[in-house]
């Protein structure tokens, strides 16, 4: 969990960074599709701590979702999310 300077809990997940999690990879997909760059990185972030590797029921992940609508800051943000 992250926290501010004053010890404050900035978000809390309900997985690990090992989740691996269909429902996670089914809200990353759908996230990927809406919004901005940032906005998208910024969601994916608050859903699933590991968003850049979780995959959907297809086997997509979020560097498919990033691809296929061409978000390339979002891709480079996936490659060096880990």
């Amino acid at each position: 969990m992250n926290e501010d300077t004053a010890g404050t809990p900035l978000h809390e997940w309900d997985c690990t960074k090992k989740c691996n999690s269909v429902q996670h990879g089914t809200a990353i997909y759908s996230i990927g599709t809406k919004g901005s760059d940032v906005q998208v990185i910024n969601l994916w972030m608050k859903t699933c701590q590991n968003f850049s590797r979780v995959k959907d029921e297809f086997g997509r992940s979020a560097i498919h979702v990033a691809s296929a609508t061409g978000r390339t800051k979002v891709q480079f943000g996936c490659e060096y999310s880990d």
